[in-house]
């Protein structure tokens, strides 16, 4: 059996003023090794919303898989927001420096 770790997620709301801490809700939730976790945010109390920014945890020493985010309104619609996945590419490796000291160039 996994131990369980309280983590704390925040979710920063820009109301055109950009993403400022006073705009912004934490949410606690305790979590184990590969259980999946639902965190909801009531932006209710936010009157003008025109993004938002979500860290999924504030602990250092943690990792989280972000599934999938879904936005429900007051008139109970869902919206799911399509996540993009980015796969890290290698570093380019060096280009080799061509060193012909006193030699011929080659075409």
């Amino acid at each position: 059996m996994s131990e369980s770790v309280q983590l704390t997620a925040e979710v920063f709301i820009d109301t055109g003023k950009d993403f400022r801490p006073e705009d912004s809700l934490t949410v606690p939730y305790i979590c184990a090794l590969g259980e999946t976790v639902t965190l909801d945010f009531d932006l209710t109390g936010f009157e003008h919303t025109c993004g938002f920014r979500f860290d999924p945890l504030l602990e250092d020493g943690s990792m989280v898989k972000l599934e999938g985010i879904a936005l429900t309104y007051e008139d109970d619609e869902t919206k799911q927001i399509l996540l993009i996945r980015q796969s890290r590419q290698p570093a380019a490796p060096e280009q080799e420096q061509d060193h012909n000291i006193g030699g011929t160039d080659h075409a």
